[in-house]
């Protein structure tokens, strides 16, 4: 990602992200957004060369961020089911602050930019859960028979599919709900019955939610 060591253009990210967040994309423009941040438009023009340009950017700012913390180091202790952990609850708190409109106006009215976070996202799960299955293999808490290639690729059309507007159509179904059940079918899915007692118990003293 370009400027990560420009502090004024990544706390212009990050207050764009949030603008964002909070009103969607499509009814927030230029003029909107550089009144909001207090910076003329031409600072923001600096960095950006047009809306489009902007939203890109926040994009590959998210993309960098859930980079980050997939490269963290796990440390001494977490096996697979632990990384699984960490990664769902950082999932659901970045879900948990996501507005629906973002997806619908991002489909409508940016696919181009679309299409390719979704791409980015795709090959980096997929990358992390291939990685995880083989782990945690070979850790004995998964099931021995397991295709990582296949259960990577079914987990990651999954996520997909959360996107799609019949989803987000429910007003009774939020991205959290959805993603909680999907984790949760996925981990009872990959455990042997070593796994799934792991689970049970680490999840009830994480007091995690399910």
């Amino acid at each position: 990602m370009k400027y990560t060591n420009d502090e004024k253009y990544l706390d212009i990210l990050v207050r764009v992200k949030d603008l964002f967040l909070e009103f969607g994309l499509r009814s927030l423009s230029m003029d909107d957004i550089s009144r909001k941040l207090a910076i003329s438009k031409k600072t923001l023009y600096q960095y950006v060369s047009s809306k489009e340009d902007l939203v890109e950017k926040i994009f590959e700012l998210s993309q960098f961020e859930t980079e980050q913390f997939y490269n963290q180091p796990c440390g001494e202790g977490m096996n697979a089911i632990d990384i699984l952990l960490e990664a769902s609850k950082f999932v659901s708190r970045e879900m948990k602050k996501f507005n629906p409109v973002i997806t619908f106006d991002l489909m409508k009215y940016y696919p181009v930019v679309f299409n390719k976070f979704l791409e980015l996202k795709r090959e980096l799960i997929y990358r992390k859960i291939r990685e995880n299955i083989v782990q945690g293999k070979n850790e004995g808490i998964y099931r021995e028979s397991l295709n990582p290639d296949l259960i990577a690729r079914l987990y990651v059309n999954n996520l997909v599919a959360m996107h799609q507007s019949d989803f987000l159509s429910r007003n009774d179904v939020s991205f959290t709900m959805v993603f909680e059940v999907m984790f949760e079918n996925h981990i009872r899915a990959i455990t042997n019955r070593k796994g799934l007692d792991y689970f049970e118990s680490k999840r009830n003293l994480l007091d995690f939610q399910i």
